[in-house]
């Protein structure tokens, strides 16, 4: 170690008796069954459909608790409740790394048997092989808590936690000094950041989703599937990467070529008299503005997709990345 501002040290993390992994587990999955039931419950509510989202909502819970008991089960049986992690302090920032050959091997396997598969577990592996390694400048980091009495400390930009430090033994008063002296060194040199990035991304959230509940609004039929695929990759768009906004495209110019294709189709309407016009020809003004309220909605998101791509606005966790947030 050359000076207080650089150390480094490793900890094994127990994990089914720590309150904060726990905490952080219950979260993921609770907001995760939140996640989909709204947006189910906002499918089925736009559809007129309420009698099978109750089953949806039963359904989702129970694949939810059997996913939060196979977890547990794994954390005590494969990993044997601890987790062996390497922290680094230097002056830029803080490095996590993970050194559990165990944690390691399992990533591995999930990526190997999803490829095999054809199942997500590819992506559930990848996406944990990221988390391995992680690093943090300090310049990214808004609030430190410090937690003494469970030897933790908790790095927080505007909005979440980026990185939780576990001390360990002996090592909680170097650790402290060193985050203390870094950050305050770090904020010293950063500008103030503006606004919330949380009321930000919520505030797009609710743009998204009113844009894709504008399109239910169109008096043609057109695909649920599509609009349910626009939904997942919008919000993904606004919370993930810019890159989701490109499966937003194609199903906005899939939705407007179903539009087109019935609304200039030709077809004959008899009652008292024999009617032959387009779909549109025979449009009443109520539909006409339902038909405006829909290409509005799909406009909008075309438009909020676009600024992403150019850059102009990011998602949250590019912005976490960047250091905006």
């Amino acid at each position: 170690m050359e000076n207080s501002k650089n150390i480094s040290w490793e900890v094994k993390v127990p994990l089914l008796t720590n309150t904060a992994i726990l905490t952080d587990m219950l979260k993921g999955f609770g907001l995760t069954y939140l996640i989909v039931v709204l947006l189910m419950g906002f499918i089925f509510l736009l559809q007129g459909e309420t009698e099978g989202f109750l089953q949806i909502v039963w359904m989702f819970a129970l694949i939810v608790g059997g996913l939060m008991v196979l977890s547990a089960l794994i954390m005590l049986i494969v990993f044997r409740n601890s987790y062996h992690i390497r922290y680094t302090l230097d002056s830029e920032g803080a490095l996590f790394e993970t050194l559990d050959r165990r944690v390691k091997m399992a990533n591995r396997v999930a990526i190997g048997a999803g490829f095999l598969g054809g199942g997500q577990a590819a992506g559930a592996g990848l996406l944990a092989r990221s988390q391995e390694t992680i690093y943090v400048p300090w310049k990214n980091i808004n609030q430190v808590l410090y937690n003494e009495k469970r030897g933790r400390i908790t790095l927080r930009n505007t909005w979440r936690n980026v990185m939780i430090i576990y001390t360990g033994k002996g090592s909680w008063q170097k650790a402290a000094n060193a985050v203390r002296e870094n950050v305050r060194e770090a904020s010293a040199e950063k500008p103030a950041k503006k606004g919330n990035a949380l009321v930000k991304m919520l505030l797009a959230t609710v743009f998204v989703v009113a844009c894709v509940a504008a399109t239910f609004a169109v008096p043609f039929e057109t695909e649920l599937f599509v609009k349910i695929l626009v939904l997942c990759f919008a919000l993904a768009t606004v919370w993930l990467s810019r890159l989701m906004a490109y499966p937003v495209l194609l199903g906005l110019a899939y939705m407007v070529y179903e539009i087109l294709v019935q609304g200039f189709e030709v077809s004959t309407w008899t009652m008292v008299s024999t009617y032959t016009s387009t779909g549109f020809g025979f449009l009443s003004g109520d539909e006409w503005a339902a038909l405006v309220l829909g290409f509005l909605g799909i406009a909008g998101l075309a438009i909020y997709c676009i600024l992403s791509l150019t850059g102009r606005t990011s998602s949250a966790l590019e912005g976490d990345e960047a250091g905006e947030n």
